[in-house]
């Protein structure tokens, strides 16, 4: 792994530095900086250390061996399946394998066998530290991750043996996340043509298949990506995103919950869960959704608007208000539920509050008729000026809801008890 480092600063002079370090050194060096460490630590300390290294997106994504390397002095041991050894001074394109031929230092190959045996173990949890928003973000920058431990499959290639497959896996992964489904499709059946047991390529174009309204298709290879690996967290949520998508709510709602044990904090699956469970009828559960979604999601405007409609139909009246509020703060002028909003405030008692929200209630408002109804009654309770005027005009727009209402209001019959 060649990573350029430039260091630059009014105390380090000029030069080059050939010496094979691990990039653990950047953290001593800094801390070095910081007055925390000696200056002669981290980048600086010259002495000899074992830099191991791994690269294993090939078996976190698509089941091939893991890649783990150590580097002393120019000496590099790679282990993946098989051993493989170069001398970087003779050979720096390592290109002569010199495994049987040079004396490696017992304590090295047990180092590459304990970092072999973490790489295997796969990725520790960060799901404490980074959000589901946040893995978005880094997936649209290319690096996409899985969640769920990775397999290792039978006769799982060499990444070296693959490389002819490099290029139509990033062509195709840069055009699955710019939703380009159509153009990836030809990309991965021609990768899936040569690695038939490629995990991450059969969800792909399961995927692609099924966003693309493709049933039959996509559920062939939701099939194949289960017989290759039938525990994969992600496989149960993109199959349950397709039950959803084609309404088939029986069969999306017990992967979802899978989802939900494994990753509870996968936003798509409490949204689209959420939506489940208000069609069955089971309000609260979909409100508890909600708000978690409402606390993982950074602009969660639209979620706060529905969180709000639903709290209204259990009667919580202070958590509908609550809702709609911080709905109406993220929405500013496209917030369109200053109707509910007054009706709750009303029965709060908020009345200026009321007042002030049924007034952004325009006449193109389906339910116009009923918000100079609430305002009416609002102006009697506040006793405004022009409440005669509030109670005429709700006469004028009546409609077939508002009319019975009006004329059963004892608010518009007689003065309100003080």
């Amino acid at each position: 792994m060649r990573v350029p480092l430039i260091v630059t600063g009014t105390e380090i002079s000029a030069g080059r530095i050939d010496t094979p370090v691990s990039t653990s050194r950047i953290f001593d060096t800094i801390l070095s900086w910081g007055g925390a460490a000696p200056m002669d630590a981290g980048l600086f300390k010259d002495v000899s250390e074992t830099v191991l290294a791994e690269a294993n997106k090939p078996y976190l994504q698509y089941g091939w061996q893991p890649q783990v390397m150590a580097v002393e002095g120019s000496i590099k041991i790679i282990r993946s399946g098989d051993l493989e050894v170069y001398d970087l001074l003779s050979d720096p394109a390592e290109s002569n394998n010199l495994r049987g031929q040079v004396d490696i230092d017992p304590g090295v190959l047990e180092v590459l066998r304990t970092h072999w045996e973490k790489a295997l173990a796969g990725p520790e949890d960060s799901g404490a530290v980074l959000g589901q928003e946040a893995k978005e973000r880094l997936a649209s920058l290319g690096y996409v991750g899985s969640e769920g431990r990775p397999i290792l499959r039978d006769g799982a290639p060499n990444p070296r043996d693959m490389v002819d497959l490099f290029h139509d896996l990033e062509v195709g992964s840069v055009l699955f996340m710019r939703n380009e489904y159509e153009k990836a499709l030809p990309i991965y059946e021609r990768v899936l043509q040569a690695d038939p047991e490629n995990p991450a390529v059969c969800l792909h174009l399961a995927v692609a298949h099924s966003v693309l309204g493709h049933e039959e298709k996509a559920l062939e290879y939701f099939n194949q990506a289960r017989r290759i690996n039938p525990d994969s967290v992600d496989l149960q949520h993109y199959l349950a995103m397709h039950h959803f998508r084609f309404q088939q709510w029986d069969e999306a709602e017990p992967l979802f919950e899978i989802v939900l044990e494994a990753t509870p904090d996968r936003l798509p699956a409490l949204e689209c869960l959420a939506q489940i469970r208000e069609r069955q009828g089971r309000v609260q559960e979909a409100i508890s959704l909600l708000e978690r979604v409402t606390t993982l999601k950074s602009d969660s405007r639209d979620e706060l608007s529905k969180l709000g409609e639903l709290s209204m139909t259990v009667g919580d009246t202070q958590g509908a208000i609550v809702a709609f509020e911080r709905a109406r703060a993220l929405q500013g002028a496209e917030f369109d539920h200053f109707l509910e909003l007054g009706v709750l405030y009303l029965a709060d008692r908020r009345l200026p509050e009321a007042a002030a929200s049924l007034d952004g209630v325009t006449a193109a408002h389906p339910a116009y008729p009923l918000a100079l109804f609430k305002r009416a009654q609002v102006s009697v309770l506040l006793s405004e000026p022009d409440s005669e005027q509030r109670i005429q005009l709700a006469r004028d727009h009546a409609d077939a809801m508002t009319t019975p209402l009006i004329a059963a209001e004892r608010l518009f019959q007689q003065p309100p008890s003080p």
